[in-house]
């Protein structure tokens, strides 16, 4: 493949993705935030079932602010 056709694939998919985060940028907003706060409070887990807590124990209160908030089970 040559130089040229390289940059043209990148160049348009860069193209799409830019596109992508525009039209969809009211929807992506709380999946970003929400990955963002599971990444964030993972190690927080991690360390509570390495000292003999399921996952159920740092699950349960999101759940429940969640479930205060909304009509939809965790």
């Amino acid at each position: 493949m040559s130089v040229n056709k390289q940059l043209f694939f990148w160049l348009l998919s860069l193209a799409a993705f830019i596109l992508f985060l525009t039209v969809f940028q009211g929807i992506l907003l709380p999946f970003v935030a929400g990955m963002a706060l599971a990444y964030l409070l993972d190690p927080i887990a991690d360390y509570l079932e390495t000292h003999g807590f399921g996952r159920i124990w740092p699950r349960s209160p999101s759940c429940l602010s969640s479930s205060s908030s909304s009509s939809q089970p965790c």
